[in-house]
């Protein structure tokens, strides 16, 4: 089973850090959101008609 692990926390808490630790330690990918989430933010802003898909 695929497990998805989201660190949250304030800029400059250290969520990158310990995301790079956790994948070298368990060789594991970690994935920074920002560039994801600003590509989310684009869109929306740029197409009124874009929501995330919903659950049925």
């Amino acid at each position: 089973m695929k497990r998805i692990v989201l660190l949250v926390g304030p800029k400059g808490s250290g969520k990158s850090y310990i995301g790079t630790e956790l994948a070298r330690q368990f060789l594991v990918r970690f994935v920074r959101i920002e560039a994801v989430w600003q590509d989310i933010q684009h869109e929306s802003a740029t197409n009124r008609n874009y929501s995330w898909p919903r659950e049925t």
